[in-house]
């Protein structure tokens, strides 16, 4: 094991996820520390002081997420922004040196992914996408079960996953530029858990879209994923629906539905432990996890991939994958046809 140093991070934007999540996140993590923050204009946010007494730089206007980036005190950046921005910001984090935790998705398509795990890779540091719920155990303990042949072989799965924008017509999310809509946000996370648990590419995806109306970007999706040897996959989300999260592996002889896999507190209220209910055939039990922040735990993740343990980090080929998927998703929801799944392969999914 490494000696854990503590990471400085660099804030660009002043996003929701980032005030309501993250930040707090910070300010109670012992391996991370809140050095700067950059946002397009004022705030009036007043950041405590760091652990060592340093202030917590603000910077504002048309420059100030370069300045986080030039900032000497910042050794990596989180990166809140919308989904257009996510390749111009890492590429100019990699040139300066800066680690960066990208939020989910990691690019609007393949290309800009595989544009930053290269920049990333030329400068020498690290890059993760920000896919919370990977940190939370009851996706581990998930994974474990399908694996053990306690549910027979693993089939199906099927994913919801829906939350009630207020006003969505008004929201960032489908503002007009590239990667927006609920596909991007909602769907990306069916995509990548379907893959997780089956541990193989899909090779096929068949995608219908409800678009907002007046907007270009799908407020409500269904998505068929066709797997290795028959197995199958279906997810339905969308961003103006009530809200639910929820997947469910279905074997040969039994099955294991895993509720509130990825909206947890701050963004829903806890109503007690997470749990899995486990149906083997023979007997149905629960298992309960405690319902803590998995944004405390991505931090640990990747400040411990910074100080050189690897071992709990979502590397950033996995989510060049998952774009992948999602870049067939889109132009078959385009095609009105099922598309092939660019550069899938049977092969382990980490």
């Amino acid at each position: 094991m490494h000696e854990q140093t503590v990471i400085r991070f660099g804030i660009l934007g002043n996003a929701a996820v980032f005030r309501k999540a993250l930040r707090p996140a910070f300010e109670r993590s012992s391996v991370a520390a809140l050095a700067a923050v950059g946002s397009s204009r004022a705030t009036g946010e007043q950041y405590p002081p760091q652990k060592n007494g340093s202030p917590v730089a603000e910077y504002f206007g048309e420059e100030a997420y370069q300045a986080v980036i030039d900032d000497p005190n910042v050794d990596a950046v989180y990166i809140p922004l919308p989904n257009h921005l996510h390749r111009e910001w890492t590429l100019k984090a990699a040139a300066a040196g800066k680690h960066v935790l990208c939020e989910k998705p990691l690019g609007v398509t393949a290309a800009d992914a595989e544009d930053m795990i290269r920049a990333c890779r030329e400068n020498g540091v690290h890059l993760m996408e920000a896919f919370m719920y990977r940190y939370n155990p009851q996706h581990q303990r998930a994974l474990a079960i399908a694996a053990s042949g306690e549910i027979g072989e693993l089939r199906l799965i099927r994913v919801g996953f829906s939350v009630p924008l207020p006003d969505p017509a008004s929201n960032v999310r489908f503002q007009d530029y590239p990667g927006a809509g609920a596909l991007h946000d909602v769907g990306s996370y069916g995509i990548n858990v379907c893959r997780w648990m089956f541990g193989v590419e899909p090779t096929r995806a068949h995608a219908l879209t409800a678009n907002l109306p007046g907007a270009d970007a799908d407020i409500l999706h269904t998505v068929s994923l066709e797997f290795p040897d028959g197995r199958m996959a279906t997810i339905s989300g969308g961003l103006g629906q009530a809200y639910r999260s929820f997947y469910e592996l279905v074997g040969t002889t039994g099955r294991v539905e895993v509720e509130r896999p990825f909206a947890t507190p701050p963004f829903v209220e806890s109503d007690g432990p997470l749990r899995l209910k486990i149906d083997d055939g023979n007997s149905i039990r629960e298992e309960l996890f405690a319902d803590e922040s998995q944004y405390d735990i991505q931090i640990a993740a990747f400040c411990s991939l910074i100080n050189g343990n690897p071992e709990d980090a979502y590397g950033p080929e996995d989510s060049l994958r998952n774009m992948r998927v999602l870049d067939a998703c889109l132009a078959s929801a385009r095609s009105g046809s099922a598309e092939l799944v660019q550069g899938s392969r049977v092969g382990a999914t980490r």
